[in-house]
C-alpha cells in the first residue's frame, strides 16, 4: 500500500478515498481517516467542500465521504442523521436534510450502476 500525503493544499483521489469525514472547529479542519488516524490541517472546512465536490455537506461542522455512510435516518422533518461505516453517528443540519437525502439518493444509484456488470 502506497504511503498517504496529505497537504492542505493538495488532496489527490487516493487520498479522498482514505478520508471518512472532515470536522471543522474554527479555521482548523480535522481529517478523519479509514485507518482511525486524525490529521489536523489550517484550513476551513469550508475550503475543503469546494475542493471535495464528492463530499456532503451533512453540517456546519461535519463533510461526509458519501462512500462511507452506511445510513440516513429522518426522524421528522427537523431532525435526521447519518451513520458512517466506522458507527459514528453524525447529526444532519435541519436545513440540509432534504439535500443530504437527494445527494444519498443519487450516491446509491451512482454505486448500484457501478457494481452492475
Amino acid at each position: 500500500m502506497s504511503k498517504l500525503k496529505l497537504t492542505h493544499n493538495k488532496i489527490t483521489p487516493d487520498n479522498q478515498a482514505a478520508i471518512v469525514r472532515i470536522s471543522g472547529h474554527s479555521n482548523y479542519s480535522y481529517l478523519h481517516m479509514n485507518d482511525g488516524k486524525v490529521h489536523i490541517f489550517p484550513s476551513s472546512l469550508a475550503q475543503y467542500a469546494s475542493r471535495l465536490p464528492d463530499f456532503i455537506r451533512i453540517h456546519k461542522q461535519h463533510l461526509v465521504n458519501p462512500k462511507c455512510i452506511q445510513t440516513v435516518i429522518k426522524i421528522d422533518s427537523r431532525q435526521a442523521y447519518v451513520t458512517l461505516l466506522s458507527g459514528e453517528i453524525l447529526p444532519i443540519a435541519k436545513r440540509r436534510i432534504n439535500q443530504v437525502l437527494d445527494q444519498m439518493i443519487q450516491e446509491l444509484a451512482s454505486r448500484k450502476n457501478n457494481s452492475t456488470p
